[in-house]
């Protein structure tokens, strides 16, 4: 499962890449429009719009609020750097954990804590038929900053469609509001 997880995310990694260099040509073919075509659906994050979702939009958009021309267009770029070929990692590289799974836990790690804590989370989710997807979480808290990784297949959603993931944030700023 580790090597097949290994050559994953060197595909994944490519794609990234690619996505990341297309950011600022990928608005453009969204005249008009708040998506990007069908064709160019694995660069877009299925779930949102160009222009973000409510966070990015009114906390990190280099333009916050609703915008429109050059802003817009600023604001989408930014929007498609921060979740570069998240399509592509969901509907391609994803795993799709049946209403039968089987989800084992560990770790120490409190999900929901908020600012988060120090800890781990390791899951493994198997389908009935022998699939199977794991996922490594953990937080490093350094006073007001932390470290996160996460590794392997975002198991939040199980049953249903898992992101494949290779996060690595060596510094992430913690709010404590």
């Amino acid at each position: 499962m580790i090597m097949r997880w290994l050559c994953l995310a060197i595909i994944s990694l490519c794609v990234v890449l690619t996505a990341c260099l297309l950011a600022p040509v990928l608005p453009l073919f969204a005249l008009g429009s708040d998506t990007l075509p069908h064709w160019l659906r694995w660069f877009q994050t299925p779930d949102n719009s160009l222009d973000g979702d409510e966070n990015f939009k009114k906390n990190v958009a280099p333009f916050p609020g609703p915008q429109r021309g050059w802003r817009q267009y600023i604001n989408r770029v930014v929007w498609l750097w921060r979740n570069p070929s998240y399509g592509f990692d969901l509907e391609v590289l994803g795993f799709t954990a049946t209403e039968d799974a089987i989800l084992s836990v560990f770790g120490t790690l409190p999900m929901n804590a908020a600012p988060p804590r120090t800890g781990w989370y390791f899951a493994l989710a198997e389908n009935l038929d022998g699939t199977a997807a794991w996922q490594f979480y953990a937080v490093k808290r350094w006073g007001a900053w932390a470290s996160r990784v996460n590794f392997g297949w975002k198991l939040w959603s199980v049953p249903g469609k898992c992101q494949f993931v290779v996060t690595i944030q060596p510094y992430l700023s913690i709010s404590t509001h």
